[in-house]
């Protein structure tokens, strides 16, 4: 024993040199591992206001396909990864990004970079198969989406692009574009043709016009190229040669 009663002594827990009452600031497992114990979830990086603005619009075209109109400000937030708060500071309300993303949704501009994208080289019938399946994939949405908003056509107004029937011409014109180096194996123009496959492709996409059993991209493709007549075959009482 020394004589200052025990003074000179380390304290009690080691030679950390705290004392028995004291905590240390940080946790036992964070010095172990050198990780903080605590995470908190991520938010999306910053962005620029315009890139903000049609990330916001992706992520809630989906939502709205799901719910329709009902979706909700806390639902848009999550998946889009940011604070609710975050999304009033780029659309004045929640109403204003729904029509926004209802507008994206019916937007054109995609679908003929799609269609631009199809080798004009290919065979025909391989070039409209191709055209069919860009076609139905956005019917097949403008369908689910009117069904979710409980509309029966698109809405008027909100539609970035030309108005009305053009946004569906530039369509035409690039399924027109297409079919120009066979146009000396057709029977009509192919504007002409465009316009009827695109007739085709919206009725026997829809799903009320089918009865719930859409045709698929080439049968509609062997309608328009082949009909429904056999080759060789002639209408009763037609003059044969």
């Amino acid at each position: 024993m020394t004589g200052d009663g025990g003074r000179g002594r380390p304290a009690r827990g080691g030679c950390s040199g705290l004392r028995a009452t004291e905590k240390p600031l940080v946790s036992e497992r964070s010095l172990r591992y050198g990780v903080p114990v605590i995470t908190r979830p991520g938010r999306a990086a910053p962005l620029p206001p315009a890139e903000r603005r049609a990330a916001l619009i992706e992520a809630t075209v989906p939502l709205v396909l799901a719910h329709g109109s009902q979706v909700s400000t806390r639902q848009i937030a999550r998946a889009a990864g940011v604070a609710e708060g975050t999304l009033f500071r780029v659309f004045d309300s929640k109403d204003d990004l729904v029509r926004a993303s209802i507008a994206r949704a019916f937007d054109v501009t995609a679908v003929a970079a799609e269609l631009s994208r199809i080798d004009p080289s290919a065979a025909l019938r391989v070039r409209l198969v191709a055209v069919v399946e860009v076609l139905q994939h956005r019917l097949e949405r403008v369908f689910r989406l009117l069904d979710a908003l409980g509309l029966d056509r698109p809405p008027l107004e909100g539609h970035p692009g030309p108005p009305g029937n053009a946004r569906h011409d530039v369509l035409l014109d690039r399924v027109a574009a297409l079919l120009e180096p066979d146009r000396a194996h057709l029977r009509l123009p192919p504007s002409e043709v465009a316009r009827r496959l695109r007739l085709l492709v919206f009725a026997g996409t829809h799903p009320r016009i089918t009865d719930g059993s859409p045709l698929s991209a080439a049968e509609i493709v062997d309608l328009l190229l082949d009909g429904v007549r056999r080759r060789g075959s002639t209408d009763s009482g037609e003059p044969t040669c």
